[in-house]
């Protein structure tokens, strides 16, 4: 989503054993940003495998930022289904 030469710092923080937040710290692309990453032992018998919920909010700045995002998402959506 980001256009050529932009970019954005963030503060990553774990909280063990289960969870992962990262957060927008500059506000020069975005309003905001948050994501949150939880963790949880899998349904499965496998080893090496988890399940995973993941939440993330944002607005960006520029308006044209915004409609690259609505684009992409409605792609992923049609993608996924």
């Amino acid at each position: 989503m980001l256009i050529s030469g932009e970019s954005y710092s963030s503060e990553v923080m774990l909280f063990r054993p289960h969870m992962v937040t990262s957060v927008c710290t500059d506000m020069t692309l975005f309003e905001h940003l948050k994501t949150v990453w939880k963790f949880a032992e899998a349904a499965s018998t496998g080893d090496r495998t988890c399940a995973l919920d993941f939440a993330v909010s944002f607005q960006f700045k520029k308006t044209a930022h915004g409609y690259v995002s609505k684009w992409v998402h409605e792609s992923f959506k049609l993608c996924i289904s």
